[in-house]
């Protein structure tokens, strides 16, 4: 067993989530430059960044809310109505 594998559900999705955030980004600008060699790395370092951040928050804000409490991770149903 991980380090990775001991963290609680939640956490470990927003982990994944953050790192595909960062993979897709990256992945679509050396697409987008045609290789690895046309990539500005210091523009693309910082919109990965900003995409982890966004998804990372974005996925707290859905934890976090009255809705996701209900129907979510939070809910105390058993059964769809």
């Amino acid at each position: 067993m991980t380090w990775f594998d001991k963290l609680p559900a939640q956490v470990r999705h927003i982990v994944l989530l953050g790192a595909g955030a960062v993979l897709f980004t990256v992945a679509s600008a050396v697409q987008s430059a045609g290789g690895a060699t046309g990539v500005d790395w210091s523009g693309t370092g910082k919109s990965a960044v900003d995409a982890a951040a966004v998804v990372v928050v974005g996925a707290l804000v859905l934890y976090f809310t009255s809705l996701t409490k209900q129907y979510g991770t939070g809910s105390t149903s058993t059964s769809a109505e």
